[in-house]
């Protein structure tokens, strides 16, 4: 009889003990993993969830102005390129200096024609130009700058591949393939609409919507390309 007082004792006390080491854990675990004891954190203080968390800030907070002399003067620049190729680098005329916020950025494109075809930009089929975009999380927004020729959208891209990096490991310079999703390329265009442009012009791209700016650049067509992200993905994962 005393041995099973005894235990029945024990087994009391097992239960009040582990139901208090439950409740210390429950408590700790419900902290947070950076919580010990009171004022010794191993982390960070927790942020805890808000209905509108702050903004990083931009990474260039500043007016950029461009002038349409600025433009004529670098379109020139572009056009004479191959007969200055030899020159040094800071001789061959002005240079755009791009935009990236968190909400969109803002570069400058120039398109020609190959003298023969050669692998294009993205995916590397033979062609006269570089390849047809489209952007799952991007809606672009052209404005034509300089040159002349046709810009082909909506349709079809044919040999459609995901977007992906072509330039290999910048540290080791070791072939890679870093696929984008949400961003395809290829051509050509199946059923498009083609565009007649010109400096002044304006086209607004919506996201998904096949687009071919080299599709007959002419001389040397050199447009801005606004990137608006519609927050689908980031843009690191765009171009």
């Amino acid at each position: 009889m005393k041995s099973v007082i005894g235990l029945i004792c024990a087994g009391v006390v097992a239960g009040a003990a582990g139901s208090t080491l439950f409740h210390l854990a429950r408590t700790t675990l419900a902290q947070g993993p950076g919580a010990t004891q009171a004022g010794d954190r191993q982390g960070p203080p927790r942020i805890p969830p808000v209905a509108t968390p702050p903004l990083y800030p931009d990474p260039q907070p500043k007016v950029v102005v461009w002038t349409a002399a600025d433009m004529q003067k670098i379109y020139d620049a572009r056009v004479a390129a191959p007969l200055r190729a030899a020159a040094p680098a800071d001789d061959r005329g002005p240079r755009f200096a791009p935009l990236q916020t968190r909400t969109h950025g803002v570069s400058l494109f120039f398109r020609t024609k190959f003298d023969s075809p050669r692998p294009a930009n993205r995916t590397g089929i033979f062609s006269p130009v570089d390849d047809a975009d489209q952007h799952e999380g991007v809606t672009d927004f052209y404005v034509i700058v300089g040159g002349t020729g046709q810009m082909v959208t909506d349709g079809e891209i044919e040999h459609r591949q995901y977007g992906h990096n072509p330039r290999g490991s910048a540290e080791t310079g070791a072939r890679t393939t870093v696929v984008f999703p949400g961003e395809f390329n290829g051509q050509p265009i199946r059923d498009g609409r083609t565009y007649d442009v010109a400096p002044g012009d304006w086209l607004a791209i919506p996201p998904g919507v096949p687009h071919w700016p080299g599709y007959n650049p002419g001389k040397g067509l050199m447009y801005i390309g606004v990137k608006i992200n519609i927050g689908l993905y980031g843009p690191n994962t765009m171009y």
